[in-house]
This record gives C-alpha cells, structure tokens and sequence, in this order.
C-alpha cells in the first residue's frame, strides 16, 4: 500500500501536497522492517523537496536561469516581487528580447533591471527589444557589442541615470533606438555621451 501512494505521487505539481502527506503518513506507519521493503522510499523523499521548493517563494539574491537568461532575485515576494536580468545563458545571441516578467515556483516576478555587463562585447547580437517594466539599465551593458544595430525600448519607466555609464559604448554607430512615442522629449535627454550614444546614431518614436 506505502508503495503503491508514493507511485501515485507522480509528477511532482503545487498540488501534490496531499498525496505526498498521505504517502508519508503511510511510511511513518510502518515498523521498522516492514520499512526495508519500500523500495521506492527515495521516490518520496525526492517528492518532497521538489514539492517544497516548488511551493516556495524565491529568495532575495538567489539565481535562477529561465529561458535563455540568468535572473537574480532582488525582491522576494508573492505578490511584487522582482528580478535582475543577469546575462544570456549564452553570449553568441543575435537578438535578445528582455522580457517584462518571468514566472519562478509559479509566481510572477516581473523584470526590473538588467545588470552591468550583461551583453558586453557579444559580437553577434544584432537587435535588442527592452519589455515594459524595465527601470534600470546598468553600466556598459552593451559595450563592445559592435554589431548591434537596433534597440526598441518599450518602457516608459528609465529616468536621469537609469541609464548606466557607457551602456551603448561600441554598438553600431548608425545604430536606430525606438522609444515610446510619449517619452521622446525626457529620453531624448537620456541619450548622451555618458552612456556611449553617438550623434550618428538614430534616436525614433517606437
């Protein structure tokens, strides 16, 4: 019977709690020889700490790779919470697309910066799209990205500074930066020396 509830614990969901209780409870029943004779005892034990991170809200400054990126918790929470995007899984990218949030354990952390270097000196990436909720874009994280030639930025959320020291430094110098129609006039202010922009490049209303 012990056997038979851990087998029915099968892939391991949020919702598998019950099961994993009741084969645990089942277990802990048995006397000591009759618990050598289940065999697939480490089926449960695994079952639950799979359940147990599974149901757990992620940790201020754990890391996580979802997708094709690497994200750091920078608020931990149910409801709220945010990450960092790190760095591509992979540096020979072309296009990369930060997202606006991620799902971790099943909650929704929505993407809020991107860190310092995140993208340096990929060769390959031609193309850049940066989701709504992005406020921060750290210090030379596009730099040496010589082939990048287009960056859209759909959030209407980066103010003086959020913009990071020689961010585009190297990218393409007839490179095209799409932003929201409605923050032309305060991006266009953002766009400088300081983060690398070059009066060759082209600053649009996305």
């Amino acid at each position: 019977e012990v056997i038979a509830k851990i087998a029915a614990i099968g892939s391991v969901q949020k919702s598998s709690g019950a099961a994993i209780k009741a084969a645990e409870d089942a277990y802990n029943s048995l006397n000591a020889e009759q618990k050598k004779l289940v065999t697939n005892y480490k089926v449960l034990t695994e079952a639950r700490a799979a359940y147990e991170m599974l149901a757990s809200v992620p940790k201020k400054g754990s890391k996580h790779t979802v997708g094709k990126y690497r994200y750091q918790v920078t608020k931990s929470a149910a409801k709220g919470g945010t990450v960092q995007l790190l760095n591509p899984v992979r540096k020979t990218m072309k296009k990369a697309a930060i997202p606006a949030k991620i799902q971790l354990n099943d909650y929704t952390y929505e993407v809020t910066s991107i860190a310092a270097k995140a993208f340096q000196k990929n060769k390959k990436l031609t193309a850049v799209t940066i989701e709504k909720n992005v406020r921060e874009i750290g210090k030379q994280t596009f730099a040496g990205c010589s082939k990048l030639k287009s960056i859209t930025i759909k959030t209407t959320k980066l103010k003086k500074n959020s913009i990071g020291k020689n961010a585009l430094k190297g990218i393409k110098k007839n490179a095209t930066i799409r932003v929201p129609k409605k923050k032309f006039a305060q991006y266009k202010k953002l766009f400088n020396t300081r983060i690398g922009y070059r009066r060759t490049m082209k600053l649009r209303k996305g």
